[in-house]
């Protein structure tokens, strides 16, 4: 190893005939080149630095009057500093090349280099570089390949910026992988931000993948390979916390024919699509929880729209106030124990995927979590910021037959937005006689419903309730809504599994039920409370009514994904 912590003014050579790897230059080094090429005058590509291994640069690389900063034979770079050359900051001629940037990788000239236009890093035979948000290059990186009989497929991990004023931002003339959670850029008329290519001297097919995550942003389109047997895969991939959202055309995402929903229930991604034109050939992946397909063409001024799933072809009919539109999914993919539903968003029809094991997402200390995957022990967040730990989860469950025709046990159905903005975010399904933190009081759920906003349902296809227990009666928040913790009222006997509790605590003595706030079940104090919901439903539907008027191009605004009406299992506390 070696170290550099001045500054040399002329070109130097890495290993095997220079400095041993892995070769540092600190903060306060520097390697310039002036354009007599590598030290002793061997001029190799006029490059300030020149070899094989691994270089890691805090400080200064400039190949000021010379085409290159940095001409990597193999190895990696690790840069935090500056690279920069006069037309090339980087040249890599290794497949197993790796090259990391947290600093700037820069282009100095705008004139087109030796081979013919301008970029700040240029890969052969694949490779792989990765921009950390800190990360900045200002003339594109291309990955390219001389050799027409192989295909070198490169890798690109950008959470930073890559943009290029005289040209494409990314170029894989031999195709492969990008991944972005940050800023690509092209300088327009006709260079797209991010190119698939084939071949570089070929007409070789390539595999392509785009995957898109939460904070992407892409100006300036992409471009798939248009070669026979190339595919081109477009993924959203995001997370409860950081959902992300994907507007697909086919201009923005030429030759892209297939969206793919990251594999996991939890992914969270929508996709949107404003015309018929838009809808992908295929959609894989669509079978988790928190993904959303939002149809901007087809409204739903009635709440009435439906999607029906065809086993038999795998296509999703989704049919509104316009009509219908098919969508295909993934033949490879499995769609046993989901149900798809559509409900209006606003401005049209989203459609989402619900599973029999999915209810409600409860706030704890690492986050939002389905209600099912929470275990005894595990800390939930209540009302005033505290993390509790869960003592008991209590669990009953009923038949479609017995829940047929019981008020006491159809679920309640609050709406997103039912209780005030934004709360709760989802649809939200609680047992009759679960009471929300309303207005400073326990209020029942029965209490609440006004046909409108908050109802009881109909029918529901077998209802499991699972209901949170704390060391004392709290109040947690469920899909963003205040409501009460499990208090025992002499009601545990009734849960599939009282028995277990017994079990746990043998020696625990109950003593009087202790609420955490005043129970409210009838009254002027109710009926005010009532009132006021009333004319947020009255506000939400007025708002509805015009946004279905509204043009189908208006941008995203919609409310939140919306749950599932008749899921088997669902979340009363």
């Amino acid at each position: 190893m070696s170290t550099i912590s001045t500054t040399i003014n002329h070109g130097i050579y890495l290993e095997p005939s220079g400095y041993a790897s892995p070769l540092t230059i600190t903060a306060d080094g520097a390697v310039k080149s002036s354009g007599n090429g590598t030290e002793g005058g061997a001029g190799q590509n006029d490059s300030a630095v020149y070899g094989s291994g691994t270089l890691i640069n805090m400080g200064e690389i400039v190949g000021t009057d010379g085409d290159l900063g940095v001409t990597l034979l193999g190895g990696s770079i690790d840069n935090s500093g500056v690279i920069s050359g006069n037309y090339v900051g980087i040249l890599a001629l290794d497949s197993s090349v790796s090259i990391t940037n947290s600093g700037s990788i820069l282009s100095t000239n705008d004139s087109n280099n030796f081979l013919g236009f301008r970029a700040d890093i240029e890969i052969g035979y694949g490779g792989s570089f990765t921009n950390t948000a800190s990360g900045y290059v200002n003339g594109g990186v291309s990955f390219l390949n001389e050799n027409s009989s192989v295909n070198y497929s490169g890798t690109v991990i950008n959470s930073g910026t890559i943009t290029n004023d005289d040209g494409q931002g990314i170029t894989l003339d031999e195709g492969g992988t990008v991944i972005d959670s940050g800023k690509i850029s092209s300088s327009g008329g006709g260079n797209p931000a991010i190119y698939f290519g084939g071949t570089f001297y070929g007409d070789l097919p390539t595999t392509n993948l785009l995957d898109l995550e939460a904070g992407y942003s892409i100006q300036g389109g992409v471009r798939g390979s248009d070669i026979a047997g190339s595919t081109n895969t477009l993924e959203l991939t995001g997370s409860v916390s950081s959902p992300v959202t994907v507007n697909f055309t086919p201009t923005s995402f030429t030759d892209f024919t297939e969206v793919e929903f990251a594999p996991g229930n939890a992914n969270a991604a929508k996709l949107e699509l404003a015309t018929a034109a838009d809808v992908p050939a295929t959609i894989a992946g669509f079978t988790g929880p928190h993904d959303v397909i939002d149809l901007g063409f087809i409204s739903d001024s009635g709440g009435n729209a439906s999607a029906t799933f065809n086993p038999e072809t795998d296509t999703l009919t989704v049919t509104g106030d316009d009509g219908s539109t098919i969508l295909q999914l993934d033949r490879s993919d499995v769609y046993s124990g989901l149900t798809f539903h559509a409900t209006a968003d606003g401005s049209g029809t989203d459609v989402t995927a619900a599973c029999y094991a999915v209810g409600t997402l409860i706030l704890t200390e690492h986050g939002e979590a389905a209600i099912e995957t929470l275990r005894i022990g595990d800390r939930v967040m209540n009302l005033s910021g505290a993390a509790r730990p869960i003592r008991w989860i209590g669990r009953r469950s009923y038949s479609r037959a017995n829940v047929a025709g019981n008020r006491e046990l159809l679920p309640i159905r609050i709406r997103a937005g039912a209780l005030g903005f934004g709360i709760p975010r989802r649809n939200l399904r609680v047992s009759p006689g679960h009471a929300m933190w309303i207005d400073d009081m326990l209020i029942p759920a029965r209490a609440l419903t006004n046909g409108v906003s908050i109802t009881q349902e109909e029918w529901a296809d077998g209802v499991t309730y699972l209901h949170l227990e704390f060391d004392t009666h709290t109040l947690i928040y469920a899909e963003g809504a205040p409501a009460e913790s499990f208090i025992d009222d002499e009601s545990r006997g009734q849960f599939d599994n009282a028995e277990e509790y017994s079990m746990l605590y043998p020696q625990a003595l109950r003593g009087p039920a202790c609420s955490c706030g005043p129970r409210v079940e009838e009254g002027e104090v109710l009926e005010a409370t009532r009132r006021r919901l009333a004319t947020l439903a009255a506000q939400a539907a007025d708002r509805e009514w015009w946004a279905t008027r509204k043009s189908s191009t208006l941008t995203q605004d919609s409310a939140p994904p919306q749950m599932d009406d008749h899921r088997p299992a669902v979340f009363p506390l």
